[in-house]
């Protein structure tokens, strides 16, 4: 679980996902602009651009989602009375404590 975590704070303090939602924002801009040459109706093109924007609001939700998951975890190590900041097999006669 403690790896897990580890790697849920690490994707929620990345920047891919508002690197990608700027890159969908752009193209969903560029689909607008360019609607009218293709001769579309206002209806239309909402109806084109709106799974976009649905993805586009996941995307930048993202980071917040999986910090507050990481918190979830760290509260629930922590009400089974483990340390959630401390490196796994540390005093705790943990995995590192088992020697052959």
């Amino acid at each position: 679980m403690w790896i897990m975590r580890r790697r849920y704070e690490a994707a929620a303090k990345g920047t891919t996902p508002r690197r990608l939602a700027t890159l969908l924002l752009g193209l969903i801009i560029v689909w607008v602009a360019v609607a009218s040459l293709l001769d579309k109706r206002w209806n239309e093109v909402v109806l084109d651009i709106l799974p976009s924007v649905a993805i586009w609001i996941a995307l930048l939700r993202t980071p917040g989602a999986l910090r507050i998951i990481a918190e979830r975890m760290k509260d629930f190590e922590r009400s089974l009375g483990e340390d959630p900041d401390a490196e796994p097999g540390e005093g705790d006669g943990g995995p590192a404590a088992v020697t052959l």
